[in-house]
Formats: structure tokens, C-alpha cells, sequence
């Protein structure tokens, strides 16, 4: 019987993540970076990392993270969807993406910053 409490709190704790200080992560509750990482957007892209720190490439519609990748200071970062080639088409629905509604996206967050959630408003 006490297996179920020790079960249900990991549950718990794997959901909820561990939390720390409000405001000093960059990803909101849901996991996308906040707004003011945001570097640019489109299905091609075409960036130069200004610190170290991680990109990633999102939809913006689904909320959803597409790619993540480690950048240092000067790397460039290139994504270039080809929104007619069968294989991403079915990628990205595969992943619960429409490309046709899909709103591409590039959020940087710099090494410096700390991860821990964010409380925001959506």
C-alpha cells in the first residue's frame, strides 16, 4: 500500500518539473522559450549565434519545439524547410504540425540565463 503514495509523487514530481524562483527561466510552463528570445522566423532561416547559449526552431501555432541545438558565439544556424518535399511534410505531421498553419519560429537563449520555469499567462 505505501508504494502508491511513493508512485503517485513521482508521478507528480515528473510532471510538474522542479520548480525554482519565479522569472529567472527562460522557457514558459509550456516549455517554449519566452517572447524576448525571439530572433526571427519562417520556414528558412539564416542566423549568427551573438553568445553561446541554445536555439530553438518552433511552431508557433502548436506550441510545439521542432529543434534544438547548442550554439556558441559566432556559430550560424541554418534551417531551411522544404514545405514541399513528402518526407518533412510528414515529419511535421507526425510531430502534430499543419504546415499550412504553421508560424515558424527562432528563439536564442543565451548560456547566461538560468532554466527554471517561468510563470506566465499563457
Amino acid at each position: 500500500m505505501k508504494i502508491i503514495p511513493i508512485v503517485s509523487s513521482c508521478a507528480l514530481a515528473f510532471l510538474l518539473g522542479c520548480q525554482s524562483p519565479q522569472g529567472t527561466s527562460p522557457l514558459t510552463l509550456n516549455g517554449m522559450p519566452a517572447a524576448k528570445y525571439l530572433v526571427g522566423g519562417g520556414p528558412a532561416i539564416n542566423w549568427t549565434a551573438t553568445s553561446d547559449g541554445v536555439v530553438y526552431f518552433a511552431d508557433a501555432t502548436t506550441r510545439k519545439i521542432i529543434q534544438t541545438k547548442s550554439v556558441e558565439d559566432g556559430d550560424r544556424y541554418e534551417m531551411e524547410l522544404e514545405l514541399t518535399d513528402e518526407e518533412v511534410l510528414g515529419s511535421l505531421k507526425n510531430m502534430g504540425i499543419d504546415p499550412q498553419k504553421a508560424t515558424f519560429q527562432l528563439f536564442f537563449v543565451p548560456a547566461r540565463i538560468q532554466s527554471a520555469p517561468e510563470k506566465t499567462t499563457k
